[in-house]
């Protein structure tokens, strides 16, 4: 697997326990728990890193790095070796010149439906491979713009069940995700 690493700001989250993802999502937006749920079990499979901008209870298994801004964590990809780069919508624009000029390929998590604007940012920026929705309807949506060559939905991830042991085993579940991030083109 190639290294894969998300940046989340976590400034909001240092008071949250979120080491058992397992048990469902504690109140946290919808965007954060699934960046720790995902980057937890893609940790049983290989190396994954979260760039934080405040250190909490998360669960282990996981590499943190405390920066203080996506910039810094720009700065360290390369340093520490990442290849691919998962970010929220809502990081694009302010970053667009940024983004463009780093290493790693991007993909950009659109939890909510986006404006145009950062649309356009997305199609414009080479290292933005893959625009993330988070249902098949906000992908539906996006048929008549130029992102949707970038687009694809998560449906398979959607579902934290299929993650407990208790409906399937880890393997089968590992292999049915690696397959979908194959068959959607993520990595």
């Amino acid at each position: 697997m190639q290294r894969m690493a998300f940046f989340l700001d976590t400034r909001s989250l240092s008071a949250v326990d979120l080491r058992d993802v397992d048990g469902g999502n504690p109140g946290i937006g919808g965007t954060e728990y699934m960046f720790f749920l995902i980057a937890r079990y893609l940790s049983l499979k290989g190396r994954v890193a979260m760039y934080i901008t405040r250190q909490g209870l998360f669960p282990d298994g996981i590499e943190y790095h405390v920066v203080g801004s996506l910039d810094e964590a720009l700065d360290r990809f390369d340093e520490n070796g990442e290849s691919i780069v998962v970010l929220r919508e809502s990081e694009v624009l302010p970053n667009i010149k940024r983004l463009g000029s780093i290493q790693q390929k991007i993909l950009v998590w659109a939890h909510n439906y986006s404006g145009h604007k950062t649309l356009k940012a997305c199609v414009r920026c080479p290292n933005i491979v893959r625009f993330i929705c988070v249902s098949r309807e906000q992908y539906e949506n996006l048929r008549d713009e130029a992102i949707f060559s970038k687009a694809g939905y998560p449906t398979y991830i959607m579902y934290a069940d299929a993650f407990d042991a208790r409906v399937q085993s880890w393997e089968a579940t590992e292999e049915r995700f690696m397959e979908f991030l194959k068959v959607r083109r993520l990595v």
